[in-house]
């Protein structure tokens, strides 16, 4: 690998990758650039991570509003909780060993009766047409009335522990809907959120996998057995942005969904999902029917955490719920089994694939080497779930002409040859060399010296990222720099010039009207006079 202190760079010449000291902390111990700020910042004594907090984009004032409201609703939801006298609640709280410290840890709440929120919001001001917004309050004909009562509430919040929705958890068992949400308004969208995400990421935790569930309740389970990295997504369904949040904690997960065919199937999906993303996995070795807040009731903390400790390799679970769905009672089935599980394990690492080649040989009865065979012809496009550390990314080499190289080369190293070209031709044909330099024109219009180091802070595709750490270093003579852009830019001028030619050409052969080939024709020749044009074009005396 080489790094260059003078630019600020690295090139390892071995996997290809590149970049400054924040895109290597971000693809190394892959976090996000923020965060790789964060951690660059901290290894010379700088502590920004507040500040890099607060400075995203501004609230709207709407947007502030309905967090008020949020703030307010949660608020009153637990005074009411603190205060009641309800026997009913009172019996629930303490069957599911629900104490104080849990209350206030996740803000729970209580709505008692259809319309306290209602006449409380509106008493400090709040409109009927905000609080319906944001799903607090609906409208029945001429009234409105609250959307949750008879319920305790679990407050949901943002990445940045925002509040800005609630679950509701029935307290009778006479209520036939167990739970309820809040639907999508302009500050929620259950799909971009999962319960408990803004606790998960305390550095303290890290060293402990990520526990996903189904519901508000089995997190609160975890947490009565002293395990606290727990979140849920609250159902089964899960989206590629909840993939995403999960992918950014950089952590290996462990999914604990019910063990119904409704949890089977989400744990297939979701972990699907995440494996896609290269996230490590694991499923938790529940081997009853219990959801796992019945099961820490019912075995206890200790059980529940050893659940998470004996948690089955992803593939292991692949393999059980492969068998569930085909079975074994036939050739066939035993087959479609095979296929399906070779789907995932053609994503792990050979001596992954030779350990779970030889259960599928017992389970089976198919010969290991015939399987081995098989595996090997499976598409091997996905991802092999391996940390970005511990292999190697060969990158495809970049199509780029020469000449394009040496342009952005130049103009990186010298504004005045920056709008030379500007001026004189203002395009490079490859659409990412293209795209560098309109960027590096843009950053000449605010700084007058431009370093590759700062370029790769910019958001660059993997592509850009490789033209740019493959550019030339050698440096051209001052007064050679206008000659050599001049003929760098004719090429490019002749190059685009015999596309279009080839376009037409190709338009030409497949064109059965006499008339439309004679119109073609023209359009080539007057394209060869300009590309002659071109050809014979001189340097002017301008100097750069």
């Amino acid at each position: 690998m080489s790094v260059s202190s003078s630019k600020q760079i690295y090139k390892c010449f071995v996997c290809g990758a590149g970049g400054n000291v924040f895109t290597f902390v971000k693809d190394y111990e892959e976090v996000s650039f923020v965060e790789a700020v964060v951690k660059v910042a901290a290894t010379i004594g700088i502590d920004i991570s507040n500040a890099l907090e607060h400075s995203g984009p501004s609230i709207s004032k709407e947007t502030q509003k309905y967090f008020d409201i949020m703030n307010d609703a949660t608020s009153f939801y637990s005074y009411q909780l603190k205060t009641s006298k309800d026997e009913l609640v009172g019996d629930f709280l303490r069957q599911r060993k629900i104490d104080e410290t849990l209350i206030d840890n996740f803000q729970l709440g209580l709505s008692s009766s259809q319309n306290q929120l209602t006449t409380f919001l509106t008493s400090k001001g709040y409109t009927y047409e905000d609080l319906v917004a944001i799903n607090l309050v609906r409208r029945q004909d001429e009234s409105f009335s609250d959307v949750f009562y008879d319920r305790l509430l679990f407050p949901i919040a943002d990445h940045k522990g925002q509040v800005v929705g609630f679950s509701g958890r029935a307290i009778s068992a006479n209520n036939s809907v167990k739970y309820i949400n809040t639907s999508g308004t302009p500050i929620y969208s259950k799909g971009d959120l999962l319960y408990n995400y803004h606790r998960v990421n305390d550095r303290e935790m890290k060293k402990e996998a990520l526990v996903i569930t189904e519901g508000v309740m089995d997190v609160l389970a975890f947490y009565k057995a002293g395990y606290q990295r727990v979140i849920a997504s609250l159902g089964t369904a899960f989206t590629p942005n909840q993939a995403q949040l999960v992918k950014r904690l950089n952590t290996h997960v462990v999914l604990a969904y019910d063990k119904d065919a409704a949890g089977l199937s989400a744990t297939y999906q979701i972990g699907n999902l995440l494996s896609e993303n290269n996230v490590k996995l694991s499923v938790y070795n529940n081997t009853t029917s219990l959801d796992p807040d019945d099961y820490q009731k019912e075995k206890g903390s200790n059980a529940l955490i050893e659940t998470i400790n004996t948690a089955k390799h992803w593939i292991e679970f692949v393999i059980e719920y492969a068998t569930s769905l085909y079975s074994l009672h036939s050739y066939q089935s035993k087959k479609e089994v095979v296929s399906f599980v070779f789907k995932h394990l053609a994503r792990f690492e050979p001596f992954d694939q030779t350990y779970f080649i030889n259960q599928l040989a017992d389970l089976t009865g198919f010969n290991n080497i015939d399987l081995h065979n098989q595996l090997s012809n499976v598409d091997k496009v996905t991802t092999r779930t391996q940390p970005l550390k511990n292999k190697r990314r060969v990158r495809p080499k970049s199509t780029l002409l020469r000449s394009e190289e040496e342009i952005l080369s130049l103009i990186i190293n010298s504004k005045q040859a920056a709008y030379y070209f500007r001026d004189e031709l203002g395009f490079l044909i490859d659409p990412d060399a293209n795209q560098l330099a309109l960027m590096i024109l843009e950053t000449y219009t605010h700084h007058d010296v431009i370093e590759i180091a700062d370029l790769l802070n910019k958001q660059l595709s993997n592509n850009q990222l490789d033209i740019l750490m493959n550019l030339d270093e050698e440096p051209i003579a001052q007064e050679n720099i206008k000659d050599v852009l001049f003929d760098d830019m004719k090429h490019i001028q002749m190059v685009a010039i015999d596309q279009q030619i080839q376009d037409l050409q190709e338009k030409a052969q497949s064109e059965l009207d006499i008339n439309q080939k004679i119109k073609i024709g023209k359009e080539i020749s007057v394209l060869v006079l300009e590309k002659n044009k071109v050809r014979n074009k001189e340097i002017n005396d301008e100097t750069i």
